[in-house]
């Protein structure tokens, strides 16, 4: 799109598939995907890369180095306020049903809030900060992308690392996005590749290639068969995936 001019944080489609959210380092757009329009912006300061609950609703950021904090995207009122011993968030992600948050941390923890009782717990096992986060769409499992090139699975409920994928230094992840069905993983990097991995072998089945910076922005449509992607190079790529 030649209408976006600053790169995008974070995408997320609308469940019908008609309405994309894009968050860029100046504030939240809302697209029409049929006519191209850009119907609403909404702008929070924030130091990490924010995030939208699934009914596009909600706005999530982190606010300071002790909280985050929960908006209404159509008022812009504020709703909630999560706290914890909090390192600066750098990513936000809300599961798919919309009742936990996770944060990565610059310290290389992750948390996982409960919404609506704010309780909150921690996972540990990186090294580094943690620059890209997803949940598996049935919400039991989140993989989170490192600065110490590392992919990991964690068990939502447990908080337990599952598996571990060792990437290379110019692929770690900057974006990651699970496919619908949550068989597929597709990451985003700084060598400018999309990566798909099997969410459960950590087997890497296609590389795509096109965008001329990093990656920094991943959704599957609600069918699965287009990956869409942003890049620090200002542009939003349509994959089409293969069957």
């Amino acid at each position: 799109s030649k209408d976006i001019t600053h790169w995008t944080r974070s995408m997320l489609f609308s469940p019908d598939g008609k309405i994309l959210v894009c968050g860029t380092d100046e504030g939240i757009g809302i697209w029409n995907l049929h006519t191209g329009e850009n119907k609403n912006k909404f702008y929070v300061d924030s130091p990490c890369t924010p995030a939208l609950s699934p009914d596009g609703n909600t706005f999530a950021s982190g606010v300071d180095e002790k909280t985050i904090s929960l908006w209404d995207v159509h008022t812009g009122k504020h709703k909630k306020t999560l706290t914890g011993d909090l390192d600066q968030m750098s990513c936000l992600v809300f599961s798919l049903d919309g009742r936990i948050l996770s944060g990565g941390s610059l310290d290389g923890t992750i948390r996982l809030w409960d919404i609506d009782t704010g309780k909150n717990k921690t996972l540990r096992g990186h090294v580094d900060w943690v620059s890209a986060l997803a949940f598996s769409p049935d919400g039991k499992t989140l993989a989170s992308g490192s600065d110490d090139t590392t992919i990991r699975f964690w068990d939502v409920d447990t908080g337990k690392n599952k598996m571990m994928l060792r990437v290379s230094d110019w692929h770690h992840s900057y974006a990651l996005a699970f496919s619908p069905d949550g068989k597929t993983l597709a990451s985003g990097d700084r060598s400018k590749n999309i990566c798909l991995f099997d969410a459960h072998t950590g087997d890497q089945k296609k590389t795509f290639t096109g965008h001329t910076d990093q990656v920094s922005s991943l959704a599957f449509s609600p069918d699965g068969n287009i990956l869409v992607s942003g890049s620090h190079d200002g542009s939003v790529l349509l994959w089409e995936i293969d069957p």
